[in-house]
């Protein structure tokens, strides 16, 4: 019969209170960290402030692998193996394997699950059947690699118990350290005794690591081109206002063709991503955050490469409009827009309202003569070059 799990009702535990449970555990503090000794073996905790929609949490890391054998056992074990290409196993010095970090285990979720579902992603297994259910495998390494890497039952059980601990991942981090980080949504949580089974599984799970290698951090085709549908999406925003102050169209119709024609795009995209990305542990992670970033990349993009080609290509004359100011409006908001209505020289078109600077804004007045030079813009949205006043305004008798 399961074991039920406990009732708590307190709200999130303080500082105090897990300052309390460390230095009951006999841990001192150094640089903002915590650190005690069991059974030789090092552990640093830290407490991690609450946020706006998260409870507090208490991080703890110990260093991955079997802690070092006593020196006199080193000098009594007999191996052809060169001391730097053998691990600090307790019993016997054993090869090094290289290090599939950074590697994250965590609670298999039903977003996990479909994204293994549709073939986008793809989680290496182990064989254990009652780990691979529960337990999601996040790495960029070989799988031979991590495999290698979490080969020893021990290890697959207690990262287990972390997780059921409350822990959120138990991590590999790349500078060889064991970690988990378990929110503290009640007060018992912090208590030294709801501690300690936690810690003890995280010891137990990097002792069961085998000796590792670190290895160099390469970048992975699909971070690369992750970072950079990114980085177009936050250049598409500053872009569109350089693009749209040089090359300023007269009507907006641009916009709303580029805007379509990059939807449009988008959507033939996504399957394109897929393609591009499937087949990793983070896949569908990967291509749901770039569907979003080319959802606001692709129309902006399109908006500023229609911009930039109509008006740096344009080689026309520029056309003068003589015509009346009949009149004038500003809106007021984040950003305050200025327009004059002029009597529109376009065949079938009463009148046009054309957006202005505050400088030309308060030059002009309704019933002044001014004149517009346009040009016809290369893709035929036709380009505001310039607006001044001929005339006073005018008067009626």
């Amino acid at each position: 019969m399961a074991a039920s799990q406990p009732r708590y009702t307190s709200s999130p535990p303080s500082n105090e209170a897990f300052l309390s449970s460390v230095r009951a555990l006999g841990a001192t503090e150094d640089g903002g960290w915590w650190h005690l000794d069991r059974e030789g073996r090092r552990f640093s905790l830290r407490w991690t402030s609450p946020q706006k929609n998260t409870p507090p949490a208490v991080e703890i890391t110990t260093k991955a692998g079997p802690l070092a054998q006593p020196q006199e056992s080193l000098e009594a074990s007999s191996t052809a193996t060169a001391p730097k290409e053998m691990g600090p196993f307790r019993s016997a010095p054993s090869p090094r394997i290289p290090s599939p970090a950074p590697l994250k285990l965590r609670l298999e979720t039903g977003v996990d699950r479909a994204g293994k579902f549709l073939r986008i992603n793809r989680e290496m297994q182990t064989g254990d059947a009652a780990f691979d259910e529960r337990v999601y495998v996040e790495s960029s390494a070989a799988d031979a690699v991590v495999l290698a890497a979490l080969a020893d039952p021990a290890l697959r059980t207690n990262a287990v118990k972390c997780l059921e601990q409350g822990a959120t991942a138990i991590t590999l981090q790349r500078e060889g350290d064991l970690h988990v980080a378990r929110p503290l949504p009640h007060a018992e949580l912090v208590a030294h005794a709801q501690l300690v089974p936690l810690i003890d599984a995280l010891g137990a799970a990097a002792e069961a690591i085998p000796p590792l290698v670190a290895t160099p951090k390469v970048r992975t085709f699909a971070g690369v081109f992750t970072l950079v549908v990114v980085l177009a999406a936050l250049l598409s925003w500053p872009l569109f206002y350089v693009c749209d102050g040089l090359w300023e169209p007269l009507q907006s119709d641009i916009y709303a063709s580029s805007v379509a024609g990059g939807i449009l795009l988008w959507i033939f995209s996504l399957p394109i991503l897929v393609l591009i990305l499937r087949g990793r542990s983070e896949s569908l992670r990967d291509v749901v955050f770039c569907a979003l970033a080319l959802a606001f990349a692709l129309p902006l993009g399109g908006t500023d490469l229609m911009l930039t080609l109509n008006g740096l290509l344009d080689t026309s004359a520029p056309v003068p409009h003589a015509t009346i100011a009949t009149h004038m409006r500003q809106t007021s908001g984040k950003h305050t827009s200025y327009f004059v209505t002029v009597p529109s020289w376009h065949p079938g078109e009463a009148e046009i309202e054309i957006t202005i600077s505050s400088s030309v804004f308060f030059r002009l007045a309704v019933a002044m003569d001014i004149t517009v030079t346009t040009s016809p813009g290369f893709l035929g949205w036709e380009r505001l070059l310039e607006i001044r006043p001929t005339s006073e305004p005018r008067t009626s008798n």
